[in-house]
């Protein structure tokens, strides 16, 4: 798609610096962005123009962190601290999901509204179910939006209505939905173990075997809550950190295998340490942080410290995306240029 988009503009040239353009002009050339102009480039004179008078244009957002199954309860039960609060409302509307049927409307909900929001990139769990894991990422590659999904693997400490049979169960599933999906141009699979505890080392171990095959990405979370890093450390004594928990199976970043892990809400020390040597990307959401009383991120540390961050809805600890827009009034017809 070719367009010019004409408005004021603010973006970032680095992380420390904001820039703004007064009725600037964006070049849109078969959907990337060529730059930002205060005349049109000769080059770039028959594109159409939208024109957006005295509204702000800002490059879109990235999501680094969200639950499509958990946006049906989102702002529910938020008197409760993280693990009490999976296991009293999360699993039980994530079990829905292995009905089709079910999982077409709040999927088509959270695809539209995310659609008409803000954010133009996004890293989203789904739930362990594959038909509608393959389901939703069909809606995502419909929309638009450049998204990565993860077909959620756990296969322990879940209620046996959430849980795969075994690791290798988990496996072959996981194996079938990559391969389902592989061949979608903006919407890509993602290797997602929905964190340690949920996790046996024979499944980590197995979706190392993915990751390497496939040469995809990995997406968990990491260091959320006080009980929740208690209970890692009973589940893997062996280890320094709960980042080392991931990091022994080689699901923790490092060269070839780009890694978010959201929250790092109490990665200090080695952890910390270990997010910058790996290049791993911390998605933070300090909404949900809130929300669930999880405690505050020390971000402006990370990034002082070179580690690199992004933020994320995390829907349903988050109760919202970045913002939802009528379509009328901020989406102009197309004004070609005099």
């Amino acid at each position: 798609m070719n367009m010019l988009l004409k408005g004021h503009i603010c973006f970032s040239k680095t992380a420390q610096e904001l820039k703004t353009l007064e009725n600037g002009w964006v070049v849109c050339e078969n959907g990337v962005s060529k730059g930002v102009f205060t005349e049109i480039p000769d080059r770039y004179s028959t594109f159409p123009v939208f024109d957006y008078g005295d509204n702000i244009i800002i490059p879109g957002l990235c999501d680094l962190h969200v639950h499509a199954p958990q946006y049906a309860i989102r702002g529910l039960g938020l008197d409760l601290e993280l693990l009490d609060w999976l296991n009293t409302y999360v699993y039980a509307i994530e079990s829905k999901y292995a009905q089709l049927d079910y999982a077409v409307k709040p999927y088509e909900s959270f695809v539209n509204d995310l659609t008409r929001g803000a954010t133009t990139r996004a890293a989203v769990f789904a739930t362990m179910h594959l038909s509608s894991t393959v389901l939703l990422m069909e809606m995502l590659e419909k929309s638009g939006l450049v998204t990565f999904v993860g077909k959620v693997s756990m296969d322990r400490n879940s209620p046996d209505y959430l849980r795969e049979e075994n690791a290798q169960t988990a496996y072959d599933s996981a194996k079938s939905w990559i391969d389902r999906t592989i061949c979608f141009e903006n919407t890509k699979p993602i290797i997602t173990p929905r964190f340690i505890p949920a996790c046996s080392d024979e499944l980590m171990s197995k979706l190392k075997e993915l990751q390497m095959e496939y040469k995809l990405p990995v997406q968990s979370h990491l260091s959320e809550n006080k009980r929740e890093i208690e209970w890692v450390r009973e589940l893997c004594p062996d280890v320094e950190s709960y980042a080392e928990a991931y990091n022994q199976f080689g699901l923790f970043g490092g060269e070839g295998t780009p890694a978010i892990m959201a929250h790092c809400i109490w990665s200090a020390g080695s952890e910390e340490k270990l997010l910058k040597d790996n290049n791993v990307y911390v998605a933070h959401c300090p909404q949900s942080n809130m929300n669930l009383s999880s405690g505050i991120a020390p971000i402006r540390r990370f990034m002082r410290n070179g580690i690199k961050a992004g933020l994320g809805s995390d829907i349903a600890g988050g109760c919202h995306f970045t913002g939802v827009f009528p379509y009328k009034k901020y989406y102009p017809s197309e004004q070609k240029k005099k």
